[in-house]
């Protein structure tokens, strides 16, 4: 697991809540809000998560609380294939984990960069404006041309689910005083959350927040 801690600025903060407060349906900020949906198909994972009736931990449908055993993989939608993150997943399922941790995009440009394509050549934004999702008409993973950049992130989301593991989320992973604020800014950090509110609203898993 990645130990580091990072404080992230103001822009990040309201880009987290604006995408969550969409996502829950709610106006609380972190986990006090609506159940959060895992797959019931796994038996070490209830069918829905919410906060206990104490607000200190999640529990599970039947009451029981939830562990939270995470992996880091920030890089995982930028940096893998297909076949690369299924066999991450199972992976990390097999092994009893119930978090995977990763970044919708890395804006450090040491690691990741908010202009570096996944590895399908495919940008997430238009002219690295968080406000324009670079999206195409299709999904086929079969034509380069309709399969973009979110395509693959609902595949990954997807798997993760398929394999009863929740995905603890930063929607743009953007560290203190890093270049990738050159791309995300207060004014497109809104538009940016309300994409991601309104395409992954309702898919389960529901999203939850990994602020480090």
């Amino acid at each position: 697991m990645n130990h580091m801690s990072h404080k992230y600025p103001i822009a990040v903060a309201i880009l987290l809540l604006i995408f969550f407060s969409s996502c829950l349906g709610q106006s609380h900020v972190g986990f006090a809000a609506q159940t959060i949906q895992t797959n019931s198909k796994n038996p070490k994972v209830g069918s829905m998560l919410k906060v206990s009736q104490n607000g200190r931990y999640l529990v599970r449908s039947n009451g029981k609380p939830f562990f939270w055993l995470g992996d880091t993989a920030w890089l995982l939608f930028q940096m893998t294939t297909r076949e690369d993150a299924e066999l991450y997943l199972s992976t990390r399922a097999k092994q009893g984990f119930t978090v995977i941790q990763a970044a919708i995009v890395v804006g450090e440009e040491r690691v990741g960069g908010t202009l570096r394509p996944n590895l399908y050549g495919d940008l997430a934004f238009i002219d690295g404006d968080p406000a324009r999702p670079k999206l195409t008409q299709g999904n086929s993973t079969n034509d380069a041309a309709q399969y973009d950049y979110w395509d693959n992130v609902d595949y990954v989301v997807n798997r993760a689910a398929a394999h009863g593991l929740t995905l603890g989320l930063l929607p743009l992973f953007v560290g203190p005083g890093s270049d990738g604020y050159k791309y995300l800014t207060p004014t497109n950090a809104y538009a940016y959350g309300l994409f991601l509110g309104q395409r992954y609203g309702k898919h389960p898993p529901r999203l939850l927040d990994s602020r480090r």
